[in-house]
């Protein structure tokens, strides 16, 4: 019997989208489902890396993120991580910043940087490799 995880996770794709993007997404949606997390979410963007682009998509994500009363843990791919980061920072600047517990940022642009902003995430993970 699986049980149910209250928790929220949110997966936001990196640029270039693609067939492919579409499917890893589906995939990584239904694996977690499978696994008990009965509100996982995607956030889709453009996948334009432009400063406009980004910074419309992380308007959009601020906004969702701000209605979202549960315990969220983000999966960002790539540019995602800039979508996610830049939402946050928008957040901090309200009264009651929302909390994240965990964001796992895959091949992020700048991942290592140290980011103050990022205070309200409990746990941030890096996967990248030095020679990408």
């Amino acid at each position: 019997m699986t049980t149910t995880d209250t928790r929220s996770i949110l997966i936001i794709h990196g640029a270039i989208v693609r067939s492919s993007t579409h499917r890893w997404l589906k995939e990584m949606q239904t694996h977690f489902v499978s696994r008990g997390v009965s509100d996982v979410r995607v956030f889709h963007w453009s996948g334009h890396v432009t400063v406009r682009a980004i910074e419309k998509a992380s308007d959009e994500l601020s906004q969702l993120l701000d209605d979202c009363n549960q315990s969220v843990r983000v999966l960002a791919k790539s540019t995602g991580a800039l979508v996610f980061r830049s939402a946050v920072r928008k957040l901090c600047t309200k009264s009651a910043a929302r909390q994240f517990d965990l964001l796992l940022q895959v091949a992020a642009p700048n991942s290592t940087a140290p980011e103050p902003s990022l205070c309200n995430v409990r746990r941030i993970v890096n996967i990248y490799s030095r020679d990408d």
